[in-house]
């Protein structure tokens, strides 16, 4: 993995996965959220190019994630108020986060096919990263799976809460969140470079 990719992986994880609540549940919400993000952002800045509005990029870009966050939040309102208000301000990092990794892969010659494929490809990555850290946090810091209900959460018990490990409660707080988030950066870093290892062995071979 190459640094910068590394370091804005570190920041949008941190960022992100960290104020969320550790359930699966509001992963799906984050990630949903992080993919229409993406998706319309991309669309709106390639607009902004063919109209010639370069100069004004980063202001109408501002104004188009807070409108973003705010109209995806009255749809999370509309679905489920509760989660909505467990969220709180929340909501408005992912447009952000997004923002800084689409601006990272950006090709020099702005292309919307090419800005679309390149822009999910990095986010479905990231998804996926997400996602094991929330099931990870939701499993065996609530000993619960989740998923998103109109009434908040709907939750398979797995494990009960005489059966759960002390060090479970550690996975689902803050300081827990971090240290997830930095150990499975670093495995992912350490076999990226293993693997680059083993192919530049078999080159030479």
């Amino acid at each position: 993995m190459k640094q910068n990719t590394l370091s804005v992986y570190l920041m949008a994880s941190l960022a992100m996965l960290v104020p969320f609540p550790g359930r699966l549940a509001y992963g799906i919400i984050l990630i949903v959220f992080m993919y229409a993000s993406m998706f319309f952002m991309t669309l709106f800045q390639n607009l902004i190019y063919k109209l010639s509005l370069e100069s004004l990029l980063s202001v109408l870009t501002a104004v188009f994630l807070i409108s973003e966050s705010i109209f995806f939040k009255q749809l999370v309102v509309m679905y489920s108020p509760l989660m909505a208000l467990t969220i709180g301000f929340v909501i408005y990092i992912p447009a952000v986060s997004s923002f800084f990794i689409m601006r990272l892969y950006r090709p020099n010659k702005p292309s919307v096919y090419a800005d679309l494929a390149q822009n999910i490809r990095y986010c479905g990555g990231f998804s996926f990263f997400s996602i094991c850290i929330f099931l990870f946090r939701d499993l065996f810091g609530y000993g619960t799976i989740t998923l998103p209900s109109r009434t908040g959460i709907a939750q398979l018990v797995i494990f009960h809460s005489s059966e759960k490990v002390s060090l479970g409660t550690f996975w689902a707080s803050t300081p827990g969140a971090v240290l997830l988030c930095g150990f499975i950066l670093y495995i992912i870093s350490y076999a990226d470079q293993n693997m680059k290892l083993a192919g530049a062995m078999t080159d030479v071979k």
